[in-house]
């Protein structure tokens, strides 16, 4: 959760160059569809493209920064849910197809007219649509949910929502500033594709943790090119220098005619 992206180009741009990211996803970017061409620049290092899905209101926001050679094997599309944004990314690398689903629920609010029922109507509504995906599922981002509060009512139904689905939560540390976990990394629970590696606090950048996943498909090639060069090394000077003489002899020069 990036707490908005507009100011924080800069930031961003160091994180995905720090971990060498093949994928970053980013919730609240507060990013707009048209006037944000600047700060889109500024933080997408070459070699990468940037997907910004934003809200039609103010705040909130999704986007991917992901490197270029994914392109031709990515595909990202919103789901239409009233109570959190979320888009499917689908990934695809020698015939294993791996989809995940980033998610931001925003905390209800009097201003938002956000309801907790309502997210328990959805979400279930979102996991089902994907119980018999053939591909590797899992679903991230910021829950909003204290997930490590089991006192929490609305927590543990989620939690038992989680375990009806066969599905499991990997994160296990808080991923605020002032504790819990709120942003979660949910995986099918015989699955073993995807793993979180660390939670880290980059102070200043956001009060929310980054989680940094891997995902065992193995890294697409490096794109090659073909360079040609001479191997100056394996030059003989002796025969160099001869070779430059009979050049030299053979170039016949034209008398200047004067009118």
């Amino acid at each position: 959760n990036a707490q908005s992206c507009r100011h924080k180009a800069i930031d961003i741009y160091d994180l995905i160059i720090e971990h060498d990211a093949d994928v970053l996803m980013l919730t609240e970017t507060w990013l707009y569809e048209n006037g944000d061409e600047a700060y889109i620049a500024s933080m997408t290092p070459a070699g990468y493209d940037f997907h910004s899905f934003p809200r039609t209101s103010r705040g909130g926001g999704i986007a991917f920064a992901t490197k270029s050679n994914l392109s031709t094997s990515l595909s990202l599309r919103p789901l239409d849910y009233t109570s959190f944004e979320c888009v499917e990314m689908r990934l695809t690398k020698n015939k294993t197809v791996v989809t995940c689903v980033c998610l931001y629920r925003p905390p209800p609010s009097k201003k938002n007219k956000l309801l907790n029922s309502t997210f328990l109507r959805e979400f279930p509504e979102l996991l089902s649509s994907y119980a018999n995906a053939s591909s590797d599922v899992s679903f991230v981002g910021d829950f909003n949910f204290h997930f490590d509060d089991s006192s929490d009512p609305q927590v543990c139904r989620v939690k038992t929502l989680l375990s009806d689905h066969g599905l499991s939560q990997l994160v296990t540390v808080p991923t605020h500033r002032h504790g819990h976990t709120l942003d979660w990394v949910v995986v099918r629970s015989d699955s073993s594709l995807l793993s979180v590696e660390a939670v880290k606090d980059y102070a200043g950048l956001s009060d929310h943790y980054l989680v940094v996943c891997a995902l065992a498909l193995g890294r697409p090639p490096t794109p090659t090119r073909l360079v040609t060069s001479r191997n100056l090394k394996a030059v003989d000077p002796t025969v160099f220098q001869a070779d430059v003489k009979v050049l030299a002899g053979s170039t016949s020069v034209l008398p200047r005619v004067s009118k």
